[in-house]
């Protein structure tokens, strides 16, 4: 993967630089004293200094894969990784280095997000937006004299160019996912006075409607702020859109109500837990949940299927009121 990091470094360098590879050489080589005394042109040395986890964007938890309709496997959010390369400029010139070290800055910088187009092997089919970043103050170089100085060579500027790369964790089989759920009940025998059996029968609930948040149509996506929109579709009975329901989330300033079609959209979420909140026929069902990123599914039923929001405390943590 750090191979095909730096392959698609190098055709950003080049191609969105303009640099032409008759001109100029992209070296990602260790930059002592033996590799800058056989340089025979201007080159750009990317060299790879620093890995290590980006634990702010740590996740706990699992999410949950499904596999078609009879298999599912968890899955642990991903780890983030920040590999920083220091860029220098080498040539004859301190003039031109000053040159080709304010052209990079000012061709990386365009690219917060890596360019699909130039993504190299597998980061071609990679799962995540790459971040990056350029010139930042909180950089892992903090004594550059010491740095040079144990390479043997003089001190030389450069662009501290940080990339943020996901690692997917193995899948753990959770066995097949369970899509509908049913209650069973019978009528327990008690002895009258005369030794007789009576049944005893139990009263049907006082609310039978069921309300579903679809969980097929779930989405969480990302606004230009890294801010998340939590969307999806409400039904009631048979399947049929629920419309002018109202949805909070408790605690938080945020409440709309489902459109004609049953669909609804909380804006300005960050990642975090949440206890949503659904106000249908007088009453008011809760369910915790936890958004993480665009890319994880829940689940909010009432009703007969998985973690549905019933009138009583459930194993999920729902409750009405």
């Amino acid at each position: 993967m750090i191979s095909e990091l730096d392959e698609t470094i190098r055709q950003i360098l080049l191609k969105e630089g303009g640099f032409d590879t008759a001109d100029v050489d992209v070296s990602f080589d260790l930059p002592n004293r033996e590799w800058s005394g056989g340089i025979s042109k201007p080159t750009l040395n990317c060299y790879l200094f620093d890995i290590r986890e980006r634990r702010q964007l740590r996740e706990e938890g699992w999410d949950l894969e499904r596999r078609g309709t009879n298999g599912a496997a968890r899955r642990r959010p991903p780890l983030h990784f920040e590999l920083t390369y220091l860029i220098t400029a080498w040539t004859r010139a301190v003039e031109d280095e000053h040159r080709l070290l304010w052209h990079v800055l000012r061709t990386m910088i365009r690219f917060p997000i890596m360019p699909t187009q130039h993504l190299q092997g597998m980061l071609a089919e990679y799962g995540w937006p790459i971040h990056t970043s350029i010139a930042q103050t909180e950089g892992v170089l903090k004594s550059p004299g010491e740095f040079w100085s144990a390479l043997e060579n003089h001190l030389k500027p450069s662009l501290s160019y940080v990339v943020t790369l996901a690692l997917d964790t193995e899948a753990i089989p959770a066995g097949p996912p369970v899509l509908t759920t049913s209650l069973r009940m019978r009528p327990s025998a008690q002895q009258n006075g005369d030794g007789a059996t009576e049944s005893i029968t139990t009263k049907p609930a006082l609310y039978t409607r069921q309300v579903v948040i679809d969980e097929h149509d779930l989405t969480v996506t990302t606004d230009p702020q890294g801010r998340l929109n939590l969307e999806g579709t409400l039904r009631g009975d048979h399947e049929q859109p629920l419309p002018d329901t109202v949805i909070t989330v408790e605690g938080h300033n945020h409440r709309v109500i489902s459109d004609s079609e049953g669909r609804f959209r909380l804006n300005g979420l960050i990642p975090g837990r949440y206890t949503l909140a659904v106000k249908t026929d007088g009453r008011t069902l809760r369910h915790a949940l936890i958004v993480r990123n665009p890319s994880h599914q829940m689940v909010i039923d009432v009703g007969d299927r998985p973690g549905s929001l019933s009138d009583t405390p459930t194993e999920g943590g729902t409750t009405t009121s």
